[in-house]
């Protein structure tokens, strides 16, 4: 988030919108333990609800980047009949 601040803010800086850029001097907040989470996959329901919920221009982006985000496998279980067999082919492939 901090990184996007300061580069919206240094842009302004750099056309005399604002003064100076106010976020290095900004200190990260720390996370307790407890309300890290770790990276994890999407369940079958929530990949179906971001597809029914994105628009139309995004639903390409996102099914690439569901089935060809992710190092790719052989015989990936979810992947569309034309891929499969195809994966271990794209770069970080596996048999």
């Amino acid at each position: 988030m901090l990184a996007m601040l300061s580069a919206a803010f240094q842009h302004g800086a750099d056309y005399e919108l604002v003064a100076a850029n106010p976020v290095p001097g900004i200190a990260k907040a720390k996370m307790t333990a407890d309300r890290k989470r770790p990276n994890r996959a999407w369940t079958p329901d929530e990949r179906n609800n971001v597809m029914a919920a994105a628009w139309p221009q995004l639903r390409l982006p996102l099914a690439l980047a569901r089935f060809l985000g992710i190092p790719a496998q052989r015989h990936r279980p979810d992947a569309p009949a034309g891929l499969q067999g195809r994966l271990a082919d794209l770069p970080g492939g596996q048999e």
